[in-house]
């Protein structure tokens, strides 16, 4: 019969060649997932070189002097909806072919753009642009609507009073209103943003004077 100390050696190479196991199957997993990170790293470099190789293409195409071709460089943004072209369609705004403008104006409300858009486009808003531009983004934001809307609140964080009474002017214009008056409702019961907090309980007043009144019941013959 094995000796006390002969059961302890044995049961000491057990947990040894258990801790080797352990220890082997932590390097190889650590290995599979170095590799995939890897892999995935070079993945995402890769496609972060195609995408500045598209948008420099598609940025000599919006300057090029035929209408043609920055009419297809918009219409290809529409296509492809990929983030880092929309500024782009902001540009395309200020182009001197009305058809380029239209088509700009309509790719930014596209499903799966225009909600990716919004911020874009409220920045347009809070930059010094020609009244024609504000308004195209103006246009835009309304015909987004509901997507848009706490991004528009949020944004009423402003000391500028004119930017300020834009993004009230696309609030009260988007539909449908219940929601809008729902979310400006807790924005002005929300304390910690007293500057939100009071512009939208002046686009509450605002929405309120606004209401188109009931509509009167006939008088019975």
């Amino acid at each position: 019969m094995p000796t006390e100390n002969e059961n302890a050696i044995k049961s000491r190479k057990k947990k040894l060649v258990v801790t080797m196991v352990v220890i082997s199957v932590i390097v190889l997993a650590g290995s599979v997932i170095t590799a995939w990170q890897i892999s995935a790293n070079v993945a995402t470099r890769r496609e972060r070189e195609k995408e500045k190789k598209l948008l420099s293409v598609l940025k000599e195409r919006m300057a090029d002097n035929e209408s043609d071709l920055r009419l297809g460089a918009v219409r290809y943004i529409g296509e492809i909806k990929k983030p880092i072209a929309y500024p782009l369609l902001i540009e395309a705004l200020h182009d001197p072919d009305s058809e380029v403008v239209m088509l700009a104006k309509e790719t930014l409300t596209k499903e799966g753009i225009g909600e990716q858009a919004v911020a874009l486009l409220i920045k347009t808003l809070s930059l010094d642009e020609p009244p024609d531009i504000s308004q195209a983004a103006e246009n835009c934001l309304v015909k987004i609507g509901e997507p848009g809307i706490q991004a528009l609140i949020n944004a009423l964080d402003t000391r500028n009073k004119i930017v300020r009474n834009r993004l009230g002017s696309c609030l009260v214009k988007i539909k449908p209103r219940m929601v809008v008056k729902e979310r400006l409702n807790e924005a002005f019961k929300d304390d910690s943003k007293p500057a939100v907090s009071l512009a939208a309980k002046e686009i509450l007043y605002k929405m309120e004077k606004e209401r188109p009144p009931a509509a009167t019941p006939p008088l019975s013959p």
